[in-house]
């Protein structure tokens, strides 16, 4: 082999072998960092793993994410009877949730015979409300009182349909929520 050919040769296994070697390096990274990342997404964080989770953010490979509940989960609604002359529409409401005191609305779907007369309902707390200026806001748990208005003698099948709207103090707001609820009247009683 001619010394210039042998040289020549060199160069170009020197060159290859830097590339792979560089290509290893670069792979090597790779698989630390996703299994860093991977590690940090199910252990408890703390100073020194907040920087990878910031890395994973934006490189959007973080798994941590805003979870919230479903409606149903967040602001959990029952009825009940209150005597013959109204109902008591009750809520719990999940920890760093809150439903709007202006945001409700009952209507009788059914009978006609039925009537609504104007809800009872306590007074709220104060909150300024990102989407919607200042509110009156209810926490942990409900009661508000329908006070119906009817003359039957005989029970009668109601069909009620409850409104409402609520937020996660995390800043995530619900649509309004509508429920049907279905419950039987009794009978009035003469006095």
């Amino acid at each position: 082999m001619n010394p210039i050919h042998a040289k020549i040769h060199t160069n170009k296994i020197m060159k290859n072998t830097f590339s792979t070697s560089l290509l290893w390096v670069m792979a090597i990274g790779v698989l630390l960092l996703s299994g860093a990342l991977s590690a940090n997404a199910t252990a408890a964080e703390s100073p020194s793993t907040s920087s990878w989770n910031s890395l994973g953010d934006f490189l959007g490979l973080s798994t941590k994410r805003d979870t919230f509940l479903k409606p149903e989960q967040a602001f959990v609604l029952s009825v009940d009877l209150d005597g013959d002359t109204g109902i008591t529409a009750h809520w719990d409401i999940a920890h760093g949730y809150y439903l709007y005191r202006d945001k409700f609305q009952f209507r009788i779907l059914s009978p006609d015979s039925v009537k609504a007369s104007i809800p009872v309902s306590p007074a709220g707390k104060k909150k300024v409300d990102e989407y919607f200026g200042e509110m009156e806001v209810y926490y942990q748990q409900l009661d508000i009182r329908l006070p119906l208005l009817y003359e039957q003698q005989t029970a009668i099948p109601l069909k009620l349909e409850i409104s409402y709207q609520g937020c996660a103090d995390a800043g995530f707001c619900y649509p309004p929520i509508s429920s049907t609820i279905e419950l039987t009247l009794p009978a009035l009683t003469k006095q």
